[in-house]
């Protein structure tokens, strides 16, 4: 039993990368726009509209880079098509969109604790977005275009991961600056302590 008519699945499977752009572009733009409000705004509508938005950002660049390697792989080795050669060239405009906003890197203070996770998963889709771009490799100008593209995307990553890195407890905590040291007059020291 066929759910979708073929026509319909036809259309679908031709404007997926499409559709796809757009959402990871208006989650972007939902993020940057909200992002900074969220410091002065205590609604609960824009809390979750921030929450469902951050959540889906990475998802969907994710979901995107997958099915450009889904149909990275479904080409043959001799010929490339030219639809997959002009879709293959969002794959670095992904990489960018996996590296945030500079507005919001972390939904909260929770998510600095995940850095590592987040560095795993972000060294995958640079290597994921690199393979569909090889695949995509002919001597187009367009291949060539996506170079520059490259290095963008790749830096917001390592900033992303960065940044995770920098505010979770374990680094803030090593970067605080040790107590003073009290000397030999100790009780002294103590006793000027508690009464401040």
């Amino acid at each position: 039993m066929e759910i979708f008519p073929p026509r319909l699945r036809t259309f679908l499977e031709e404007r997926e990368i499409q559709a796809l752009v757009l959402v990871s572009l208006s989650l972007q733009i939902i993020l940057f726009v909200m992002g900074n409000k969220r410091k002065y705004w205590t609604s609960d509508k824009l809390s979750i509209i921030m929450w469902i938005a951050f959540l889906s950002a990475d998802w969907t660049a994710t979901v995107s880079l997958s099915v450009l390697s889904n149909n990275a792989g479904s080409i043959g080795d001799n010929q490339i098509d030219p639809k997959f050669l002009i879709t293959a060239f969002w794959a670095p405009f992904f990489l960018l969109h996996l590296g945030g906003p500079d507005i919001i890197t972390a939904y909260s203070l929770e998510d600095n604790e995940l850095w590592r996770r987040h560095s795993l998963t972000l060294a995958i889709q640079v290597g994921v977005a690199v393979y569909v771009s090889l695949r995509a490799w002919t001597s187009a100008a367009l291949n060539f275009l996506s170079i520059p593209m490259f290095i963008p995307g790749i830096i917001k990553i390592w900033e992303r991961v960065w940044v995770l890195r920098s505010a979770s407890s374990e680094i803030f905590k090593a970067s605080m600056l040790p107590p003073p040291d009290p000397g030999p007059n100790y009780a002294r020291y103590m006793e000027e302590y508690r009464s401040k």
